[in-house]
């Protein structure tokens, strides 16, 4: 999955930066305690994700990856 996900922004032209340059409006990928990792966007003091119809809001998200467009 992950490399799906790296391909996917850089066809978008979003470059990786480190996780923990993440800031609001950076796309992240979550870590999710029993299911798979979820695509989420920074906010200023959570991440938030929608998954299956579902808004996730995470405060505290173990970041895996993340990207930065523009």
């Amino acid at each position: 999955m992950l490399l799906g996900v790296h391909a996917a922004a850089e066809a978008i032209g979003a470059r990786e930066i480190a996780p923990r340059d993440a800031r609001e409006g950076d796309v992240v990928l979550i870590a999710q305690e029993e299911a798979a990792p979820a695509l989420a966007m920074r906010a200023r003091h959570a991440c938030v994700a929608a998954s299956f119809g579902r808004l996730l809001i995470v405060c505290d998200p173990v970041v895996l990856a993340a990207w930065r467009t523009g």
